[in-house]
């Protein structure tokens, strides 16, 4: 389980209540990478972004948008290319 996760279960219940959250993570593509066992672990686990985002659900948080992800090209990236245009126009989405 990712630490993010591991502080959100710490928080106490309904800790979020009235507090809007939105969640992403940074994450390399399966199909650049080519590793079997990479593959396996995202078909079984997903991304961090959405377990994040229930977890903060969870605790009372209001998801004001889907959990979203930004492709990176390698484990300290940079951002693959056009990812920092998807990051901004899903930052002017959660503002609107």
């Amino acid at each position: 389980m990712c630490e993010t996760c591991d502080l959100i279960k710490s928080l106490p219940d309904q800790k979020l209540v009235g507090m809007n959250v939105a969640t992403f993570d940074t994450r390399v593509s399966v199909t650049d990478i080519n590793n079997k066992i990479l593959n396996i672990m995202v078909r079984i686990f997903g991304y961090a972004a959405e377990p994040i985002a229930k977890g903060l659900v969870k605790k009372g948080g209001n998801l004001v948008a889907p959990a979203e992800g930004f492709y990176v090209t390698g484990t300290k990236g940079p951002l693959k290319d056009g990812e920092l245009e998807h990051a901004k126009d899903w930052a002017f989405r959660l503002i609107s």
